[in-house]
């Protein structure tokens, strides 16, 4: 049986990295709903991952009125710019098919 996996996916949730990686856009405003719809998760598991990392002081949450804003801090920024560093090379040297062994 053959499982055509990128090698990114093997080490690292594809998702929680693509919302930390998406908020090292300063330019846009960052809320749960938007990061939703641009990491390709529901509003629910997105709230659920940055209660996470709020606790772990990787991101601060400002509320405004019923709008959560959501920015990085330096240690965010700092994990964004390596786990996007470990993505590139891991698409460089990417194989293509896992062999599984026969059952």
């Amino acid at each position: 049986m053959k499982i055509k996996q990128e090698l990114k996916e093997v080490f690292l949730h594809i998702k929680p990295v693509k919302m930390l990686i998406l908020l090292k856009n300063e330019e846009v405003e960052w809320y749960l709903s938007k990061i939703a719809k641009e990491s390709g998760s529901t509003y629910v598991y997105v709230k659920e991952i940055m209660d996470i990392l709020k606790r772990e002081q990787i991101v601060e949450i400002k509320e405004e009125g019923r709008i959560k804003k959501i920015t990085p801090t330096e240690k965010g920024l700092e994990l964004a710019n390596i786990l996007e560093e470990f993505i590139k090379k891991c698409e460089l040297k990417e194989t293509s098919d896992i062999i599984l062994p026969a059952e």
